[in-house]
C-alpha cells in the first residue's frame, strides 16, 4: 500500500501504525501466516497475536472480522474486506472536502 493510502487507511479506522500494518496485510492478501507478518511487517513473535487481538476489539463496531484457522492464518471474508474500504473511502472524501 502506498505511503498516502495507509495513512488514510489508519486515520480512518483509528488505529496505530502497528495495527495498520496488520490490517493492510490482511487487505492485500487472502491469507496471511503469522510468520509471514514477523518477517515481512516487523511484528514480534507474540506480537502478531496481540495485535489480532487488540485488532478485532477496535473492529468490531464497524462490523469486521478478522478470521484465523489453525496452521492457515489470518484472513478477512468479502463482506469485512469491503466494510474496510467502503469506511476509508468515506473518510477519503470528507478529508478531501475540506
Amino acid at each position: 500500500m502506498q505511503a498516502d493510502n495507509f495513512v488514510l487507511l489508519c486515520c480512518a479506522l483509528k488505529v496505530p501504525v502497528y495495527e495498520g500494518r496488520l490490517i493492510d496485510a490482511l487487505l492485500t492478501h487472502q491469507v496471511v501466516k503469522p510468520i509471514e507478518l514477523e518477517l515481512q511487517y516487523g511484528f514480534s513473535e507474540g506480537g502478531v497475536r496481540v495485535a489480532t487481538h487488540r485488532l478485532r476489539d477496535r473492529l468490531r463496531p464497524l462490523g469486521v472480522k478478522i478470521s484465523n484457522q489453525y496452521g492457515v492464518g489470518y484472513f478477512l471474508d468479502a463482506d469485512s474486506r469491503a466494510k474496510i474500504r467502503a469506511r476509508v473511502d468515506s473518510f477519503s472524501e470528507a478529508v478531501a472536502a475540506i
